[in-house]
């Protein structure tokens, strides 16, 4: 007694074609929500130093440059010390944590610097960090120019 039923044996295949709308709408998705940081700031040259280990770039980051003659600009935008000053206040009213990246030429006075850390650490920005470029090995350690 044969109790199989007589049916066609069927074309099994996986359609590629949902799969790859799926791949575009993802595609599409992280795109559109991905976010690129680019600052803006002035051009300034910055000394160099030897960097034994690159830290990350935290989230959030306050940059203020000093360019040469000793302007200092938030971005591209120049401020002045009270603008800064409310600035630093405005920043450590949102986020107290926040770090503040210090972009300085190499030709500003150590003392301009020394000003811009003080009053932001007066506001309660703890945080700070000096920006600088890689130096060669062969170059003596504080980068003389």
């Amino acid at each position: 007694m044969n109790f199989r039923t007589a049916r066609p044996e069927a074309d099994v295949r996986i359609e590629l074609t949902p799969l790859i709308d799926v791949v575009f709408q993802l595609l599409i998705f992280f795109l559109l929500t991905t976010s690129f940081i680019h600052e803006r700031s002035m051009q300034v040259d910055l000394p160099e130093a030897r960097i034994e280990k690159e830290t990350e770039a935290p989230t959030e980051l306050l940059a203020i440059t000093i360019a040469a003659d000793g302007t200092v600009a938030h971005g591209e935008t120049p401020v002045s010390w009270d603008e800064l000053t409310d600035l630093f206040g405005r920043a450590a009213a949102n986020d107290p944590t926040r770090e503040v990246m210090i972009r300085g030429d190499r030709a500003v006075p150590h003392g301009r610097v020394i000003q811009v850390m003080d009053l932001a650490q007066r506001h309660g920005l703890t945080k700070m960090a000096i920006a600088t470029v890689a130096a060669d090995e062969d170059t003596p350690a504080g980068g003389a120019p």
